[in-house]
């Protein structure tokens, strides 16, 4: 097994256990993460935790917090399909999947 390999297989145990806590906090929580660590994939995996446990259900609506518009597009064309090359898992396909972007502008009272 490669470097990359064992990395891979220790991310992938991190996030199951972040899951798993969530869920355990009866499917609430926060995740604070490095960058690189695998948070994109933490929140489709909570999803499917989810969706498995029964407490969503296919075609519910799903909402993905992205920082900016360039985020989301990430997400739909890098992230989902990555996700579902690993898992089978086609979170568009099973959800309404709703994007809310919070980075911008705030509008400044004058």
């Amino acid at each position: 097994m490669t470097w990359v390999d064992k990395k891979i297989k220790a991310m992938d145990i991190v996030q199951d256990e972040a899951v798993n806590a969530w869920a355990n906090n009866n499917y609430k929580g926060t995740v604070a993460a490095t960058t690189g660590s695998g948070k994109s994939f933490i929140g489709c995996k909570a999803i499917i935790k989810a969706y498995e446990d029964g407490v969503i259900k296919k075609g519910n609506k799903i909402g993905f917090f992205a920082e900016t518009q360039v985020r989301e597009n990430t997400f739909r064309e890098e992230e989902f399909p990555k996700f579902k090359q690993v898992t089978g898992h086609d979170l568009e396909k099973l959800f309404d999947v709703q994007f809310r972007c919070y980075q911008g502008n705030p509008t400044k009272k004058e």
